[in-house]
């Protein structure tokens, strides 16, 4: 599924991002702005707003119906390594969750591997912009177990971990995406930022790392052609606990390492190449540019032909 219309200009912003070595670059073309004392103001309302009882009742609402939107999106996810989990979901302990980020509703299949794993409730860390949506989508994104981030040092430093703790005292999971920003249906995991990291070392909380496959069904978008629809396998990778040994600073470092190379690692096994190829269209998984081109050759209108003078046969009669 697409959200957000053609994304073509994205799958370019990408390629030329990668070219310029520049991993966490924004690509999407139509996101919202605000300024950064909005940002702050938005996640601020909601941290507050998700106390009362109002909040509440909407928070239900948004996951019976997501529940339901689940099951149709994930009908044809597969989960990977569930096991691997088994004994850390018995001790029912809140968690921190990483995974590449490339889809507005892979976060789907997330939630519903770490359901199958133990876990009732997975929230998700998201920019505070979201929250600004309206309609159906914003509604979801402000009532569905969402945690709003903004770059503001005292919001970071207290409120946030605080919004943390309060999952985890409760024995749930949060996602964190190290690689920031979603870059649409990119196949590579790109090097985490230190955040998720950082709150892991600080917290003494375990990361549930996560890495989702993305396969190219070979059927066209009903929205955009240039397009397959994909399906998802998340792979459970090994969990990562912070070694109460190291300073905090080097905690951090230390899980941001081995998280990033376990998630090299799976990229490379599950798709046979390494991490630092040079870019191909297939990175970007159901991107299948001929196709635009064909559309517009089909669209484009034909040239007249000259018409050929007849002959003195074909004129008499």
């Amino acid at each position: 599924m697409i959200i957000g219309g053609s994304k073509h200009a994205v799958a370019e912003n990408i390629r030329h991002a990668i070219e310029n070595n520049t991993p966490y670059k924004p690509v999407e073309t139509e996101d919202p702005t605000a300024t950064r004392q909005e940002k702050l103001d938005l996640s601020v309302r909601q941290l507050h707003s998700m106390r009362t009882f109002r909040f509440k009742v909407n928070n239900c609402l948004a996951r019976a119906s997501m529940r339901v939107a689940e099951r149709i999106i994930n009908s044809s996810a597969e989960y990977d390594g569930l096991e691997k989990l088994s004994e850390l979901a018995s001790r029912h302990e809140g968690v921190l969750v990483t995974a590449n980020h490339f889809n507005p509703l892979e976060n789907l299949a997330i939630r519903e591997a770490m359901r199958r794993a133990g876990w009732k409730r997975t929230f998700v860390v998201s920019q505070a912009l979201n929250l600004r949506m309206t309609g159906w989508v914003g509604f979801i994104l402000k009532y569905f177990d969402t945690i709003p981030i903004a770059k503001d040092h005292d919001y970071l430093s207290n409120l946030f971990p605080e919004a943390l703790m309060r999952v985890f005292r409760g024995g749930g999971a949060v996602l964190i995406y190290p690689e920031e920003q979603m870059w649409f249906n990119y196949r590579r995991p790109r090097p985490g930022r230190h955040g998720v990291y950082d709150y892991a070392a600080q917290l003494n909380i375990p990361i549930v790392s996560l890495f989702t496959e993305i396969i190219d069904t070979g059927k066209p978008e009903p929205s955009d052609p240039e397009f397959n629809k994909n399906r998802y396998v998340v792979h459970v990778l090994d969990t990562l606990y912070p070694d109460p040994s190291l300073p905090a600073d080097e905690r951090s470092k230390a899980l941001r390492r081995a998280d990033d190379a376990q998630r090299k690692a799976a990229y490379e096994r599950i798709y046979g190449k390494p991490l630092d190829a040079p870019f191909d269209v297939s990175d970007i998984a159901g991107w299948h540019p001929e196709n635009a081109r064909q559309k517009e050759d089909a669209s484009s209108p034909q040239e007249p032909q000259p018409q050929q003078p007849q002959s003195p046969s074909q004129t008499e009669g």
